[in-house]
This record gives C-alpha cells, sequence and structure tokens, in this order.
C-alpha cells in the first residue's frame, strides 16, 4: 500500500511540476518544443549575411531537389517545422524568416510588398547556390511565391501553395456573398 501512496504522491508531483514550469517559464516550454520540432525533422539553424547588408536565418536541412517553403504574415520559419519531417527525406528543405520577420533584418525603410520580398528571396536562395528550386508558401507566404515564380519561371519547378493571398479571381464563397450583400460578417 505504501509503494501505491508513493507512486501517486510521485505521479502528482510530476504533473504540478510541468504544469508550475510550463506556468512560469511558458517561453523555455516553447522553445524545447520548437527545437524538439527541429531535430526530428533534421533542420539546423543557420544564418547569412547577404550584400547590401540584409540579414538572413534560415533553417536547413534534407536531401533531394531543394525546396525552399515561405512562412504567412505573423510568423517565422519554424512555421513548418511539424510537416518537415516528411519532406526533408525526400528534399533539401530551406525555411527562411522572411526580411521583416523572426530572426531575419528588420529595415525601416523598405518595401515589404511581395514583389520586393521575392525579389530578395531570390538574391537570398542564389546566395546559397541555388539557381533553380520548388517552392512552397503559406498565406503571405504563398503570394511571395506565386509572385517569385510569376517573374522567374525558369527557376521554380513547381509551387505548393497553402492558402496563399493575394488571389482575388476565385469564385464567391456563400459566406463572401453573405458579407457583400448585407456588410455584416
Amino acid at each position: 500500500m505504501h509503494i501505491v501512496k508513493f507512486i501517486l504522491f510521485a505521479m502528482a508531483a510530476l504533473v504540478i511540476g510541468v504544469i508550475g514550469f510550463v506556468y512560469w517559464a511558458p517561453e523555455k516550454v516553447i522553445s524545447f518544443a520548437i527545437n524538439a520540432e527541429r531535430n526530428r525533422s533534421g533542420l539546423l539553424r543557420k544564418e547569412i549575411d547577404l550584400p547590401g547588408g540584409l540579414h538572413y536565418v534560415y533553417l536547413e536541412g534534407g536531401k533531394g531537389e531543394t525546396l525552399m517553403l515561405l512562412h504567412g504574415l505573423g510568423a517565422n520559419k519554424d512555421s513548418f517545422t511539424k510537416v518537415a519531417h516528411f519532406l526533408t527525406p525526400h528534399y533539401h528543405v530551406i525555411v527562411p524568416d522572411d526580411i521583416g520577420f523572426g530572426e531575419s533584418s528588420h529595415p525601416q525603410e523598405v518595401d515589404y510588398a511581395p514583389p520586393a520580398q521575392a525579389e530578395r528571396l531570390r538574391a537570398f536562395a542564389h546566395a546559397l547556390g541555388i539557381a533553380r528550386l520548388h517552392l512552397g508558401g503559406n498565406s503571405m507566404g504563398g503570394q511571395i511565391a506565386m509572385t517569385y515564380a510569376a517573374r522567374y519561371p525558369a527557376e521554380v519547378a513547381s509551387l505548393w501553395l497553402l492558402d496563399p493571398s493575394g488571389v482575388w479571381s476565385a469564385p464567391k464563397t456563400e459566406f463572401m456573398k453573405t458579407i457583400a450583400k448585407t456588410g455584416r460578417n
């Protein structure tokens, strides 16, 4: 009976300790989880400075043809760490923090529109020695990927778009029709 009480006490102490750690040090917990996902995917954090002073921080790993993944607005390079372990066995995966996001440069007086970001990402790819790549992106990253592919179709082998922003030609959904008709969300 003493062993059962001891085990229950130890389990309760462990649960309370974990909850306390998450409560008092959430940034440590998040950092641990992100690093675990990076390790699982074989992604390493790297940095490169481009001519002109831009600094890119990115994740890289895997083998095969290059697949560059672009995050959405308000996100960063770790948006793709959970899915990357499915990709790294087949692709050389590169996931940058776009300029203005995450750990990459945040210059004040630059254009952050998709065409300007696409030009910077092309310079980034060329600095890494990549002439042709598969390009994927979600939300804002998808719009940047489409812009890159439209400007440099010979350099983009394929596109993987996840809910890309900037596509206004799609048929209106019932939701969008309701908003247009009533003005209410």
